[in-house]
């Protein structure tokens, strides 16, 4: 005797579905977007449409409640899947009904196979406004064209809507939703893109970054303090985004391309150049790797023919002596020279930055003067970090009566009061640390003269890394070594230290005038504020007739 096969579960389920003479449905409903929920067709609309259909048409629903809202059709998502999961179950459920084949699916080749899978376990798909007589030799065909027709219309608009954006961000204007700091709105077709309370709160981010160099765990505490919610990782994706520089990056405008866009930039350009260079932890641009102490001019001493960079090598002697020496590797150039003439040169050069003895006082006072105005710029922050911290006491209060007055339970007030006493205490905290700057003031500014004054003994005497620092902080920029007349030519300077030379130059060419030399320096500091300004020679010692590139 022939053992009958037992039919699995899945087949039991589609023999009663096909036994039964009644039209069972569920309905499903869907909208791709918020705008459409509002605007075109919402999930309400959609249902009762179909539920007057199925009254209309004798089919009795089950389930109305199937509809997606934010769901693609041009993908199976999670709800249509669930949707399908539940229907291939329920061996009562024969039909399922939608408003239009574009509901069901924009997909030709997924939404084809959805519907024949369905109709392979006796369901049978209904759209109310393109209905279908399943009599029809063609009713099949006609769906799939259906379908087919809804995936066409798909691609039609996702290239409008596409082309559209295209040209948006050609224009600069940001089409999406904008980085935090910024709100965004439309003004006819134009989008107009604002720094917001919390950009102006995040501008202090890439200014404690840029200014002090502040570490991201502390600008994040700084940033929470404030009550601007922030973590490490998006903090690091915020400093190193253009946008708030006022650029735009996109993929719609190819790999790697940046334009100006017409967004409200938060902070400057200088700024955000100087985040990134802060960020890489390499704002002095040289290497630490390759300390070299014999070469401390390395990456500074230029050619004057082409602008490349000295190099060192050490020369052995007969004696067996080796002695350091510089070459640059410019064909047709003699620029091989010992290390000991061009150190003994730069020392001399950063000397001639001396401030004369007779002028420590006033320029001491000066050198207060700019403290105390950075010292103001502290005073504003202090100001509004104590309006913060009054903010919050109020905050806190607020709090305490509301338990008082029963209107919040004891763990509610307790938690409030808990998060707001920390963010006091940061503020508290930084404060303290604003106060603190100044308390050293005098030593910190006579310490600043003196060694402003002796930058050639300084630079002689220390290592590498100390050398390096000098180097860039009076020529940014490097210094040309002219190897032909042993001098050097600059490319730029520090401007204060320009003022110190041209103030040292100009004083010890006017000993023997009679003239406040007071008077004379505060005209000199009133109207550059330490900087360079046309009045004054600034120039270094140049070689006779040399030219720089």
């Amino acid at each position: 005797m022939i053992k009958k096969k037992k039919k699995s579960r899945a087949e039991g389920i589609i023999e009663k579905r096909n036994a039964s003479t009644d039209k069972v449905a569920v309905i499903w409903s869907r909208v791709s977007s918020a705008d459409q929920f509002k605007h075109n067709n919402s999930i309400q609309t959609q249902i009762d449409a179909c539920m007057e259909y199925c009254e209309r048409n004798g089919i009795r629903v089950k389930k109305s409640d199937y509809g997606a809202t934010n769901e693609s059709a041009k993908v199976a998502g999670e709800k249509f899947l669930a949707m399908v999961t539940e229907v291939q179950r329920d061996p009562e459920v024969n039909t399922i009904v939608c408003y239009d084949y574009d509901r069901f699916s924009r997909n030709a080749s997924e939404g084809i196979m959805w519907k024949t899978k369905l109709k392979s376990e006796g369901i049978t798909l209904i759209a109310i406004n393109q209905p279908i007589s399943q009599d029809n030799f063609f009713a099949e065909s006609i769906e799939n064209m259906m379908i087919v027709v809804a995936s066409m219309d798909n691609a039609a608009r996702k290239h409008k809507c596409t082309e559209g954006m295209k040209a948006c961000i050609q224009r600069g204007e940001w089409y999406s939703r904008p980085p935090l700091g910024y709100d965004s709105r439309k003004e006819g077709k134009k989008h107009i893109i604002t720094v917001n309370e919390k950009g102006k709160i995040l501008r202090k981010a890439f200014e404690w970054k840029a200014n002090e160099n502040l570490s991201n765990e502390e600008i994040v505490r700084r940033l929470n303090a404030r009550g601007l919610k922030m973590y490490k990782q998006r903090l690091s994706e915020i400093l190193r985004n253009p946008f708030y520089c006022g650029y735009i990056e996109h993929r719609y405008l190819g790999e790697g391309k940046r334009i100006k866009g017409v967004q409200e930039p938060l902070i400057s350009e200088e700024m955000f150049n100087k985040v990134q260079e802060n960020l890489e932890g390499n704002h002095d641009h040289y290497e630490h790797r390759d300390i070299t102490p014999e070469f401390p001019l390395k990456k500074t001493m230029l050619c004057p023919i082409d602008g490349s960079t000295y190099t060192g090598y050490m020369v052995r002697k007969k004696n067996g002596q080796t002695f350091p020496y510089y070459k640059a590797n410019t064909k047709g150039y003699p620029s091989n020279v010992s290390a000991s003439t061009v150190h003994l040169a730069y020392s001399n050069l950063l000397n001639e930055y001396r401030i004369p003895e007779e002028l420590h006082g006033i320029m001491t006072e000066v050198i207060t003067d700019k403290f105390y105005e950075k010292d103001g710029k502290d005073k504003k922050e202090m100001e509004e970090i104590e309006k913060q911290i009054s903010v919050l006491d109020k905050k806190i209060r607020s709090v305490r009566m509301k338990y008082a007055l029963e209107e919040i339970d004891e763990p509610t007030c307790r938690d409030a009061v808990e998060e707001l006493e920390a963010r006091k205490a940061e503020l508290t905290r930084e404060a303290a640390g604003l106060n603190e700057e100044l308390s050293n003031l005098a030593e910190y500014v006579s310490t600043t003269v003196s060694m402003s004054s002796q930058l050639g003994t300084w630079w002689s005497q220390n290592d590498f890394d100390t050398c390096q620092s000098i180097q860039k902080l009076v020529h940014p920029r490097g210094i040309y070594w002219d190897n032909e007349k042993k001098c050097y030519l600059t490319v730029e300077e520090n401007e204060v230290f320009g003022l110190f030379r041209s103030i040292s130059s100009d004083y010890e060419t006017a000993t023997n005038e009679k003239q406040d030399k007071s008077c004379d320096l505060s005209f000199l500091v009133a109207e550059a504020g330490l900087e360079i300004f046309p009045g004054l020679s600034c120039g270094v010692r140049r070689c006779p007739a040399a030219a720089v590139p």
